[in-house]
């Protein structure tokens, strides 16, 4: 075999060989990988089809991979297959049909319980600044919940992150037996989606100069970014024949006094 001019043994042969195939699997994936990111795209329908159980474990597994601030691991999920808790989460996250309709819910939860009761056993007081508590566990929590949706989209299922169990964090703490100093922060649903579902293009994005600037922040191109956004957002719901707010009402519902 040559190489660059250069005659390789039989030895260093298989050797190349063996990792010119490992490379081209690791390419291949590396492709599917950024697939799956451009392609992911909220699933709000399902066939009532269960997540098998192996499936199902390994999606936590991956979860449990997360990075978390300081390796702090504060982080934990509470999942559920059981329709009654379903339905009542779907009830405290607003009435929303896609959690009634799924096949697994996992409410992800900061979780300083487990470091508070390390401090008790050690008799060292725990920190009363929940304000700062609150806000790494804001910022794991987003990371665990991509990584969800992520894991479950390459088993085939579907999913959602539902920022509306925050509508009723104190039920929803009672509904699943959370002790002092946890927080549930996001919800995720998962199940087998719908044909339908799957259908269309994923949702547009804000212009690419508005999101990724380079080395300073540019005032300029965010003076229309909201108006231009709202033409590409409001032709897409169209496409898909769905009735949606215009992008500039959400941010005036959300985000004004």
């Amino acid at each position: 075999m040559l190489l660059l001019g250069f005659r390789l043994d039989n030895d260093l042969k298989l050797e190349f060989e063996n990792n010119f195939e490992n490379d081209l699997v690791f390419v291949e994936n590396i492709m599917s990988f950024m697939e799956a990111i451009k392609s992911r795209k909220s699933i709000r329908q399902f066939t009532g089809e269960h997540v098998k159980e192996e499936e199902l474990k390994s999606i936590l597994e991956l979860a449990s991979r997360a990075p978390s601030s300081v390796n702090g691991q504060q982080i934990s999920l509470v999942y559920t297959r059981d329709k009654d808790i379903i339905e009542q989460m779907s009830v405290l996250c607003g009435g929303q049909k896609q959690v009634k309709d799924c096949d697994v819910f996992i409410t992800i939860v900061g979780d300083f319980y487990r470091a508070s009761s390390y401090l008790n056993k050690n008799n060292i007081e725990f920190t009363d600044e929940i304000h700062r508590l609150r806000e790494v566990a804001a910022t794991d929590a987003g990371i665990m919940a991509y990584l969800i949706n992520l894991a479950a989209m390459g088993y085939g299922y579907g999913s959602t992150i539902i920022g509306g169990i925050k509508q009723s964090p104190v039920e929803v703490a009672k509904l699943l037996n959370l002790p002092e100093n946890t927080f549930p922060m996001l919800g995720i649903t998962i199940g087998e989606p719908t044909k339908e579902s799957l259908l269309g293009t994923p949702k547009p994005r804000i212009d690419f100069e508005a999101f990724a600037m380079e080395n300073v922040y540019n005032k300029e191109v965010q003076q229309n970014a909201v108006e231009n956004y709202e033409v590409k957002l409001d032709s897409w719901f169209k496409s898909i024949g769905v009735s949606q707010p215009l992008f500039g009402d959400v941010i005036k519902r959300f985000y004004s006094k």
